[in-house]
């Protein structure tokens, strides 16, 4: 048996990168990815959910402040090329970077500005989403204050503002953490020594904590063996710059009221749902907190969360919390889920369960037709969405008929497992990307992907979200430009394996032959092409 050495694809993501003053970014950038929780997709999806009309994505203005190396806006402004996109970031080395990623990337409908947040002004002029990933905390009050004074004058009549934070009571006890390795790292000024020592303090914190069985011995080796995990940039950044203020809910809330802005909801529906606590817990909930600012607190005590990502509005908007399944017809519907067996072969008797599983093991099972049907079709169709209306129509033609109430118990499924899930298996959109979920003769890399690729093994994808690729798959895309059939792709890959920018390896072994090597590449060709298509990185 043949292989090459060809990873498929697979997901992560990190935190963006907050901007100091004292141009520590310059010396140690931060990690350079796409937020899919910022994209604007996202927050016009949580603000349809609460009955705003959010301004359409595809011909928006969109303003963020942090951005980093660029990546961020860089893959949204890719996605949406009628929308205008400008990024202000105080790191000199930072923006120069993205200015020079985007223009490799071929995306024009960006600007990105150095110069500080304290510097945005009226001749920015208004935005219809503002966003703030991985800033506020760790940066002066001042500049918290002039961030909220920007959303409150800059977002336009129906724009969303996304500001994530750190947040109380959680960070008490994380903080405990920070303050050690402050105080064991303070006397270093290289960052490269600050990170070496707060690593050595770690291991031995580490080392100790795994004796003990108290509940503070467990909590500290629970937190430090995730810090241990950790890239440098991020311990640097998130635990020994100078600047981290976490808060209460409330008090962030104290600080947006007064600037003409209004809570609307979290960028993670679920975590808004008292649903996950007890009965009990709900019961004394709705007696104690009856408004959803004053809930979100107290679920934040319950929790003891740590980090938010909230989303404000102007102060004439009035969010609708009381949903009900008809507003699904206002989504489209994605999932990851797939059924146990084939598709096909999915019964669809009614009162018979069948499972739906994530490549992670959550899983949904239902005995009900028309979510049955559903599922089959949203699997098919996935990473891909399907318009709500749509998927009913769909589903009723699986089922050969229709129920008087189908949509009903259908919108009622979807929407108890888009707010009950804190890793979604399911998701909702007010839009969906171009993308080619199967290349054609000639296939098309998007250029971003193209371009970042070069850059290392991350890159973004139509839907906003960070891909890992193999350094077999990082060379492929690079042909994947349109002007390469199938032959002439299998000819640069098999060139690249005999220079020895590849490996080969048969059984194990090392593989040199080039005719051995154009013979195990077509069929490993063959089937990277079409995943990188599945994984939304292809373009038509």
């Amino acid at each position: 048996m043949s292989t090459v050495n060809a990873n498929a694809p697979a997901g992560s993501s990190l935190r963006s990168a907050p901007v100091s003053s004292d141009y520590s970014y310059d010396q140690v950038p931060y990690p350079n990815d796409p937020f899919p929780q910022t994209h604007p997709d996202r927050l016009a999806t949580i603000a349809t959910l609460f009955g705003m009309e959010a301004t359409p994505i595809t011909k928006c203005r969109v303003l963020e402040l942090g951005t980093g190396r660029g990546a961020n806006l860089l893959g949204m402004a890719a996605s949406l090329p009628d929308s205008q996109f400008v990024g202000v970031e105080l790191s000199k080395r930072q923006n120069d970077e993205a200015i020079q990623h985007a223009a490799a990337a071929g995306v024009k409908n960006i600007e990105y500005k150095n110069i500080s947040i304290m510097d945005v002004d009226d001749s920015f002029g208004e935005f219809d989403y503002i966003i703030a990933h991985g800033v506020f905390s760790w940066v002066p009050r001042e500049v918290q204050e002039k961030m909220l004074d920007i959303c409150g004058k800059h977002l336009s009549k129906n724009g969303v503002a996304y500001i994530s934070y750190n947040t109380y009571p959680g960070w008490h006890m994380r903080g405990m953490i920070r303050d050690m390795m402050n105080i064991h790292a303070g006397p270093f000024k290289d960052p490269v020594q600050k990170i070496q020592q707060s690593r050595a303090l770690l291991d031995f914190l580490v080392k100790q904590c795994r004796q003990e069985s108290t509940p503070y011995g467990m909590f500290l080796k629970q937190e430090l063996d995730l810090l241990s995990k950790q890239s440098d940039n991020y311990l640097f950044h998130d635990h020994l710059e100078e600047n981290n203020h976490p808060m209460y809910f409330t008090d962030f809330v104290k600080m947006f009221l007064p600037r003409g802005l209004r809570f609307l909801g979290e960028a993670d529906f679920c975590v808004m749902l008292p649903s996950q606590f007890s009965p009990e817990a709900q019961q004394t909930l709705r007696q104690i907190a009856p408004e959803q600012v004053q809930l979100e607190q107290y679920m934040d005590f319950l929790r003891n969360r740590m980090f938010r990502q909230s989303l404000l509005v102007r102060p004439e908007v009035r969010p609708n919390y009381t949903l009900q399944p008809d507003v699904m017809k206002k989504f489209r519907v994605s999932s990851p889920l797939r059924p146990e067996k084939e598709t096909s072969a999915v019964d669809m008797t009614p009162g018979t369960n069948e499972a739906f599983k994530a490549s992670d093991g959550r899983t949904l099972t239902t005995s009900d037709p028309i979510v049955k049907a559903a599922f089959c079709l949203l699997a098919d169709a996935f990473p891909a969405s399907i318009p709500f209306d749509d998927l009913v129509k769909q589903s009723r033609a699986k089922l050969g008929g229709e129920g008087a109430d189908d949509a009903l118990n259908l919108g009622k499924a979807i929407l108890s497992a888009y707010a009950t899930a804190f890793t979604a298996v399911v998701e909702l959109h007010v839009w969906q990307p171009e993308f080619c979920m199967t290349p054609g003769e000639k296939p098309v890399a998007t250029q971003i992907v193209r371009h970042q690729a070069t850059q290392g093994p991350r890159v973004t994808n139509a839907f906003h979200q960070s891909v890992t690729l193999s350094d077999f798959d990082r060379q492929l895309v690079q042909f994947l430009n349109g002007n390469n059939d199938q032959k002439a792709i299998i000819d640069e890959m098999t060139e690249l394996v005999g220079r020895g920018v590849l490996n080969m390896q048969i059984d194990g072994k090392p593989v040199t032959d080039k005719m051995m090597i154009r013979k195990a590449m077509g069929p490993t060709i063959e089937q990277q092409i079409p995943k990188l298509g599945r994984a939304a990185l292809m373009s038509s």
